[in-house]
């Protein structure tokens, strides 16, 4: 693992899955401390998990009228530097919240429910945890912590 600018990272995968986005007509807003830490992560698993995690609510919002909004936040706390990155999509039902992250689980037609389980042993590796919750006004927000690179 190497220190990472976070932002960096999840500016790059923005750029990865543009056209996805494009297409399902989301749009991402980037809210970061201007002092965010470095994190200590694998850069190309950190980027993974913010590429299928942008993924999945363009595509949770594909069938939802009005903004299709993707807001990625992120701020330090003593040891860790957390994400959130919620949407404004239907969100994600309490009762669904405790298998999500199992392989072979989808809500989607077609879909193989393996991106959520590669985010959690993503973050799993990185000593970080992973959640969902509903995101204020509606939608899901998922957040993950990272350690933080010291020195």
């Amino acid at each position: 693992f190497v220190a990472t600018n976070l932002l960096h990272a999840a500016r790059q995968a923005c750029l990865l899955v543009e056209s996805e986005l494009r297409s399902h007509g989301a749009v991402v807003h980037l809210a970061v401390d201007d002092d965010l830490p470095l994190a200590l992560v694998d850069p190309v698993l950190i980027q993974q998990v913010f590429v299928n995690l942008m993924v999945n609510a363009a595509q949770a919002m594909a069938e939802v009228p009005g903004n299709r909004d993707i807001t990625i936040m992120m701020r330090a706390t003593a040891q860790a530097v957390a994400v959130e990155i919620r949407d404004t999509g239907p969100g994600v039902p309490p009762d669904r919240r405790v298998t999500i992250f199992e392989p072979f689980r989808s809500s989607r037609p077609g879909g193989m429910g393996m991106g959520l389980a590669i985010c959690r042993n993503c973050i799993d590796a990185h000593g970080g945890d992973i959640w969902v919750d509903s995101a204020p006004g509606g939608g899901a927000a998922f957040s993950f912590t990272v350690p933080l690179a010291h020195g």
